[in-house]
């Protein structure tokens, strides 16, 4: 079901690096042989590791946003039974618990700031991702034959290192 697709995961795990023309395209084009290769020993690996690093983000962010949601549901629903139970005292105590967990969490989210990592990355990889078909392209910076490779190594070197963390 799509909607638990999209649930984060308890472990974290890298996605595989998959090129963004897949081999047998790149076949396909003879001439474009050494750009790809170039490409994929360049560009490629810094952009597998920023894209990975955005996606755990986006990951931990998820987690801890289900996780504040769900203990704040808890509790409410503990201090309901507070309220019925008026003469015990133990669901006021586990949502007192509940309570400060939460708010322990709550500061370790705002010190991670996990979304801005993930929008930090997700824009190096994006912008990675666009580096790769303006080099294919021959365009911007990459027209000049002489200083192609030159100019997409520094670029790249640039590129990540912006990304939060820095990867290279």
């Amino acid at each position: 079901m799509e909607l638990f697709r999209r649930l984060p995961m308890l472990r974290w795990r890298p996605e595989p690096e998959t090129p963004f023309i897949p081999l047998s395209e790149e076949a396909n084009y003879p001439e474009l042989a050494n750009d790809f290769a170039l490409l994929n020993s360049e560009l490629m690996p810094s952009f597998h590791a920023v894209d990975n690093k955005a996606l755990e983000a986006q990951n931990q962010f998820r987690l801890e946003q289900l996780v504040l949601l769900v203990g704040s549901a808890l509790a409410a629903i503990l201090g309901a039974v507070q309220i019925a139970l008026i003469k015990s005292a133990l669901p006021g105590l586990l949502e007192t618990i509940v309570t400060i967990l939460l708010a322990a969490i709550t500061y370790r989210v705002r010190a991670f700031n996990a979304q801005k990592l993930y929008f930090t990355n997700r824009l190096a990889a994006e912008t990675l991702r666009s580096e790769y078909y303006l080099f294919l392209g021959r365009m911007d910076i990459y027209s000049d034959e002489q200083k192609r490779r030159q100019n997409l190594v520094g670029r790249v070197a640039k590129i990540a290192g912006q990304a939060y963390g820095g990867v290279r």
